[in-house]
């Protein structure tokens, strides 16, 4: 199958502060029939897509209080193929009467990607909780949502919103700790119409990259 990537996910309580991090497998419908899932749902039920590697690390996210009430934390690595789509969700509220913030962003598996560390930022709060930040690590591609829509991912237009750099700036952080191996190729159907009316379609291969943030 090839491609490892480490992920944390879970959600944290304190008061009335909370963080939550969720990954989802994004498939292309039209290829799998399948709708948007947990990525830990997908590697229970459709390992040929996605698989476990070993056993998950689970801690309770706030000390002295048990993972019921003050929530937890779930560290995993899987394996999966080349290509694979994850959707990241974050959001957090560190105050009772603040709005809470809320981020999605998608990733591409490719095995020849940089090596990338994903941070989500957490409640971080001194003495009370365990992370300042929950990690995503392994070989991906940032990509946009418009590249998400065009490789068959679905989103209601009115989530939109959620996946603007600006939204992301204010719960994510990536860090590159390896360069690519080598760089992303997008092929592309182009038509071009001849003077005598002729139609020709062919496919015009380009160097692809993965955004920044």
């Amino acid at each position: 199958m090839g491609v490892a990537i480490k992920v944390t996910t879970g959600n944290e309580t304190v008061a009335q502060a909370t963080a939550k991090v969720h990954v989802f497998h994004s498939p292309n419908r039209e290829e799998w029939g399948m709708k948007e899932t947990y990525l830990s749902a997908v590697a229970r039920t459709n390992p040929e897509i996605v698989r476990k590697i070993g056993s998950p690390t689970q801690m309770d996210a706030v000390v002295g209080y048990i993972s019921e009430i003050g929530g937890k934390w779930s560290t995993q690595t899987f394996e999966m193929r080349d290509g694979e789509i994850l959707k990241v969700f974050a959001s957090k509220k560190e105050r009772w009467n603040e709005v809470i913030k809320t981020a999605c962003v998608f990733l591409q598996i490719r095995p020849d990607a940089a090596f990338r560390v994903m941070r989500v930022k957490l409640l971080n709060i001194s003495g009370r909780t365990r992370m300042p930040f929950a990690e995503i690590a392994g070989r991906f591609d940032i990509i946009s949502l418009n590249d998400a829509i065009g490789l068959g991912c679905t989103v209601m237009p009115q989530f939109y919103g959620l996946f603007t750099p600006a939204m992301a700036t204010g719960l994510f952080e990536f860090e590159v700790r390896e360069p690519e191996i080598k760089a992303k190729v997008i092929v592309e159907q182009k038509i071009i119409h001849s003077e005598t009316g002729e139609r020709r379609v062919f496919q015009a291969p380009r160097k692809g990259r993965s955004i920044e943030m």
